[in-house]
């Protein structure tokens, strides 16, 4: 599925300040909010962030106090689901039992994100789908973006199990060669 985004300004938003971490502090919906009041003085309509975590959930929730005419791509970050030896930056040589695994934490950060995104429509309409990229061979960023407004998580769910098998079976072809 293709869907038109309006052209605007956008940025990868992240809020913390100093002595700020997702492991120590989190900032206050009001540090959050006199941030995004100065972006969007300066003409930005949409925010990137990467996990649906308290970071996300606060900036949803000043977007929707201070009235901002902003939008949030949110991904999860994900963990591979296969291993693949060509990733440049670590070294993947898991066990079936850690793939599964990591299935699993995929598919609770599904589970939050799409959460996420029901609760706080059209705020956050745009969802990028994070898990495909893990899924290729050759690491190239999937261009698909999902529309979260009006869907499920099992439709989430169910693109990304398709995506899945038929990455196995390309790896499949790919082994009998």
């Amino acid at each position: 599925m293709n869907i038109m985004i309006p052209y605007g300004k956008a940025i990868c938003y992240s809020g913390y300040r100093l002595g700020q971490s997702p492991k120590t502090e989190i900032p206050t919906v009001e540090q959050i909010g006199e941030d995004l009041e100065i972006l969007v003085q300066d003409g930005y309509r949409y925010l990137r962030m990467y996990d649906p975590n308290l970071h996300a959930r606060r900036v949803l929730e000043a977007i929707r106090i201070y009235h901002l005419p902003l939008q949030c791509m949110i991904g999860i970050d994900s963990d591979p689901e296969v291993n693949n030896p060509n990733c440049p930056w670590e070294k993947q040589e898991m066990t079936d039992k850690e793939l599964e695994q990591n299935r699993l934490r995929n598919d609770a950060e599904l589970e939050k994100l799409a959460v996420l995104a029901e609760q706080n429509s059209p705020i956050a309409t745009l969802v990028k789908q994070a898990v495909v990229p893990q899924l290729t061979i050759d690491l190239k960023p999937s261009p698909r973006v999902k529309k979260v407004e009006g869907e499920t998580l099992a439709g989430l769910r169910e693109y990304i199990h398709g995506k899945r098998q038929a990455f196995q079976a390309s790896r499949e072809k790919q082994e009998k060669l």
